[in-house]
């Protein structure tokens, strides 16, 4: 049986620790797309470098200017 209830963390990541993981996961797709550079999972493993590079551009500007309260205006979307 599913729900939709969230699920408690027993260790919360702080933001520093996901912008590095991102960033290995960005390093390691760029790394894998340089050593076989045809077919679809280049495709795939520059979908994964977008998304983890999106990711950690968005936690920056958290950290930055941190996070927005739930009943702001989410403008340009």
């Amino acid at each position: 049986m599913s729900t939709d209830l969230p699920i408690p963390s027993l260790r919360r990541m702080r933001l520093d620790e996901l912008l590095r993981k991102l960033e290995q996961i960005e390093r390691q797709a760029q790394l894998t797309a340089a050593e076989y550079p045809h077919g679809l999972a280049v495709e795939r493993q520059r979908l994964i470098i977008a998304i983890a590079r999106q990711l950690r551009t968005h936690l920056k500007d958290q950290l930055r200017h941190g996070e927005r309260s739930p009943g702001e205006d989410r403008q340009g979307l």
